[in-house]
């Protein structure tokens, strides 16, 4: 296992210079919360103005009161103020996605601020993420990421998540371990 901020980068979207309801000839469209759940685009941004994002990037929402909500975003666009973008280095996309979505109420449930929550940096970059090998992941059922206790958020992690529901995480063919990506791997 790692603590998170070992292995990932993280990018926080921020409000672009312009910002309008009505789409114009360089505009690219809005990744704000209502776009990356539903993919319903409101408004518009300056490219050259915003951080942006491609398609099957891991999101998670940042501030608000769906903190730590993470999932892949569908489009190219400007990442929404509220928002961040995810890049794992030397971990598969789907296997950090999984786990992530697995601590998600670790996460939103210990909030940093008083009046908008946001995530918490230090649950967040130090939850210990299992890389579980082969033999280990076929002893847990359905290959599934650990039990509530086991979600690395120390005592915010208590009582997080049902295991039960966790999706399953497959192994991928090769002889490393499951979640670990080769840097070759990286490149497709």
């Amino acid at each position: 296992s790692a603590k998170l901020g070992e292995f990932v980068t993280l990018r926080k979207g921020k409000k672009p210079g312009r910002l309008a309801e009505r789409i114009w000839p360089s505009a690219v469209p809005y990744i704000d919360i209502e776009a990356f759940e539903a993919g319903n685009i409101r408004r518009y941004a300056d490219p050259d103005s915003s951080n942006l994002v491609e398609p099957g990037e891991i999101l998670i929402v940042w501030d608000g009161a769906r903190c730590g909500l993470t999932g892949k975003v569908s489009m190219s666009g400007a990442l929404g103020s509220t928002l961040a973008a995810i890049k794992p280095l030397l971990v598969y996309p789907d296997y950090l996605l999984y786990y992530l979505k697995f601590c998600y109420e670790a996460i939103n449930s210990n909030p940093r601020g008083s009046g908008i929550p946001h995530v918490d940096p230090e649950i967040f970059w130090n939850l210990e993420v299992p890389f579980p090998g082969r033999a280990a992941s076929n002893r847990r059922k359905g290959g599934r990421p650990p039990g509530p206790r086991e979600c690395g958020a120390g005592a915010a992690g208590e009582g997080a998540g049902d295991p039960e529901a966790v999706p399953a995480v497959g192994a991928r063919e090769g002889s490393h371990d499951i979640g670990l990506a080769t840097p070759q791997d990286q490149e497709n």
